[in-house]
């Protein structure tokens, strides 16, 4: 009995907290149809001026709360005139997906400058911090405190959106948006007193699940899966909606850690995949339109066979010219082709099959695993083996993930990627007798390549192994794209349904897509384990898929030269920024990301393929005939 009470106080406390941070985001998204992954940021922001008011001003709780949530809201209102209203009402998610990101860049980064990289604490008042007699049971005052806004976070929202003027202009603005603004409605400032009241209930959800929900720079990542979650199942714009999900998911979480609290993680991310298959419009929110939008950036059109083909041959070219050019820097070209193996393959599913996915990595970092695992536990050293493994793997986790994300659209399928990386990231932390959990696998040492070349410590057999595949890869994925099966799968991201109704499967399509997507993120994944000779659980995390998308966007997707080009600029900038400044670093990628977002969607390609359309043709001069 006593199990159960404490099991029920801590899905409320825990689920009311998810529930204040998250309905701000559901706010939005079913007003502005903004995808905000930048929303769990608040939070953290909210979280910090509460412990910097209390700990240096002394201030207490119940003043740093309210200035906390101002000063966010202050922060906010500058953010949203300039970065988020122009997203309002686009049908793309990808696009705001990565503006976002690249906002939730910006604040980890600022915030680690600020105010450092330690956890911070909110010290509690007297009145919060002991037990509550409730006849039956002591329970944490702070547990019930917790309870007590969330239900009344709950009872405000409706009665603003059910029971008032604005509520209503609201409603009428979500409905209708152009027959609003026409009997005289001004739905851009409904629109920014919607994302104020978002904002500001994303800060308190921060400072008071401070305990539950720990607050760091890299908070803004860390808990932004959960956030969507909430979202996606509870259905956008849905205050009932995004409660039920909060509590439903803060009891799944709890009984899992009291049940089986080395699993919990797992658990909870099997429970999430299972419930956004089966309600992937969300518990209460709407059905969307069934004919959208891909969500992709503007497309770039790749260039033909024979062109690709010398490319491919320049490429080659240029990577034996950058090792006679930089001989120390082996290592980290070695990184350089492994990370474009990633994007090249994330390429496949994004560029030419117009899925978005977050959850990238995870097909990389199974491929890491299998090549490390097979040669620390089965004795195969042989590199060209090692790679063989790590392709096999990747390749049918690709299927069985595919199979998964294609039955969902939208929202719910982004949610989906992210979860099934975080269930792989959760078992390989786990399951230590296999993978080493949170120390990873070391001492990977593979045997000379064809029994001649050894792999010494500058990395050059690695990286010379590592161009040798990525040529190969470039050539049979030419070949690919431009095969039947590849124009369809162009198809697919153009129109799905008018292809479903020509005939074709387009599901089934798509998972085999997805099949070869994860043999090219496992080739990745082993390359790196053969060349660093180390697998940690870094190659399992969402910033590495995070990563993988601004590389792939900012080069071009759909292209995979482009790609190429994306990686090779995005390491090399943040190689440099972070030999000159570390603490600088992921500010400035986070607003390359915004700005190439912004003002070139289509990335490097499409800025080179738009120069080429531009350039004038040289006219024939008129010939003068004399009489």
């Amino acid at each position: 009995m006593a199990t159960l009470v404490s099991i029920l106080i801590d899905t409320l406390a825990y689920g009311m907290v998810l529930f204040t941070i998250s309905i701000g985001l559901s706010i939005t998204l079913g007003l502005m149809k903004v995808v905000n992954l930048a929303h769990g940021g608040f939070a953290m922001l909210g979280g910090y001026f509460a412990s910097h008011a209390m700990l240096a001003l002394g201030l207490p709780y119940l003043a740093a709360l309210p200035l906390a949530m101002a000063c966010v809201v202050i922060l906010a209102v500058p953010l949203e005139v300039a970065l988020f209203r122009p997203l309002y009402g686009k049908n793309d998610y990808l696009v705001q997906v990565l503006i976002t990101i690249g906002i939730a860049f910006c604040m980890i980064g600022l915030t680690n400058y600020f105010f450092g990289p330690a956890m911070r604490t909110i010290p509690l008042p007297g009145f919060l911090t002991g037990p509550v007699d409730l006849g039956f049971r002591f329970i944490p005052a702070h547990r019930l405190f917790v309870i007590a806004v969330g239900l009344a976070v709950a009872l405000g929202l409706w009665l603003l959106i059910e029971k008032t003027s604005f509520g209503t202009k609201l409603r009428a603005a979500v409905d209708n948006a152009g027959m609003a603004a026409s009997l005289g409605i001004r739905t851009q400032r409904i629109y920014s007193l919607t994302f104020a009241l978002s904002v500001a209930l994303g800060a308190m959800g921060g400072v008071i699940g401070a305990e539950l929900l720990p607050i760091d720079p890299y908070y803004a990542l860390r808990y932004m899966v959960t956030i969507l979650v909430v979202v996606s199942i509870g259905g956008a714009g849905s205050i009932g909606g995004a409660l039920t999900a909060a509590l439903l998911l803060g009891l799944i979480d709890t009984v899992g850690k009291y049940l089986a609290p080395g699993y919990g993680d797992a658990l909870f991310y099997v429970a999430v995949i299972g419930v956004v298959l089966a309600f992937p419009d969300g518990l209460l929110g709407r059905r969307a339109a069934a004919h959208a939008s891909a969500a992709t950036p503007t497309p770039v059109d790749g260039p033909d066979r024979r062109v690709a083909l010398v490319c491919i041959a320049g490429i080659a070219v240029a990577g034996m010219a950058a090792y006679l050019i930089f001989p120390d820097y082996a290592g980290y070209l070695s990184r350089m082709v492994s990370m474009a193996l990633l994007v090249l393959s994330l390429d496949l599913i994004v560029g030419y099959c117009g899925v978005a996915t977050l959850g990238q990595a995870a097909l990389y970092g199974i491929g890491a695993y299998a090549a490390g695992i097979a040669a620390l536990r089965a004795g195969i050293t042989d590199p060209v083996a090692m790679l063989g493994v790590g392709m096999v793997a990747g390749g049918l986790a690709g299927l069985v993930s595919g199979a998964l994300i294609v039955r969902a659209k939208g929202l719910a399928q982004l949610v989906l990627t992210v979860a099934i990386l975080q269930l792989t990231l959760a078992l390989g932390n786990k399951l230590s007798w296999l993978t080493g959990g949170s120390d990873g696998l070391s001492d990977i040492a593979p045997s000379p390549l064809f029994g001649i070349f050894a792999f010494d410590f500058e990395g050059v057999t690695g990286y010379l192994l590592g161009l040798g595949v990525l040529v190969c890869v470039l050539s049979t994925l030419t070949l690919i794209v431009h095969s039947p099966f590849g124009l369809l799968c162009r198809g697919i991201k153009g129109d799905p349904v008018r292809v479903e109704a020509m005939g074709a499967k387009v599901n089934s399509t798509l998972v085999r897509m997805f099949g070869v997507s994860g043999m090219v993120a496992g080739l990745g994944g082993a390359l790196a384990a053969i060349t660093t000779g180390v697998v940690g659980l870094d190659s399992l995390t969402f910033e590495r898929s995070a990563e993988a998308f601004v590389m792939l966007i900012l080069g071009g997707a759909g292209t995979l030269f482009g790609a190429l080009g994306g990686v090779v600029v995005y390491l090399t900038t943040e190689h440099a920024i972070a030999a000159a400044d570390p603490s600088h670093w992921l500010i400035a990628i986070g607003l390359i990301l915004i700005v190439v977002m912004f003002f070139l969607p289509s990335g490097l390609q499409g800025l080179l393929t738009l120069r080429a359309r531009r350039r004038p043709r040289a006219t024939p001069r008129a010939i003068e005939v004399n009489p």
